[in-house]
């Protein structure tokens, strides 16, 4: 499956906003969340997961840490679309 084609999303509604500010709270990185969002999707389709690991290196407290989602599948057109709504990090 090729990145551009993953028939995947972040709920951009419920918790969007936690979400961002979570991520810049914990992750350590001159790159935005929007310029990595497609990466983190895929690879959760293509690990069939709901949640992805930033490691210790990675992070302002240097523990690892796990952003955790609810996937759900909602059907768009010929195909069903996978949201996933951010519920928290550990």
């Amino acid at each position: 499956m090729n990145w551009l084609h993953t028939n995947a999303l972040f709920d951009s509604v419920t918790n969007a906003d936690k979400f961002i500010h979570d991520f810049h709270k914990i992750v350590v990185s001159d790159v935005p969340l929007w310029a990595v969002q497609k990466d983190l999707l895929y690879l959760m389709e293509m690990n069939e997961t709901k949640s992805f690991r930033i490691p210790s290196t990675r992070t302002r407290d240097r523990c690892d840490h796990i952003f955790r989602f609810e996937k759900t599948s909602e059907p768009s057109n010929d195909r069903n679309i996978n949201v996933y709504t951010y519920k928290d990090y550990v």
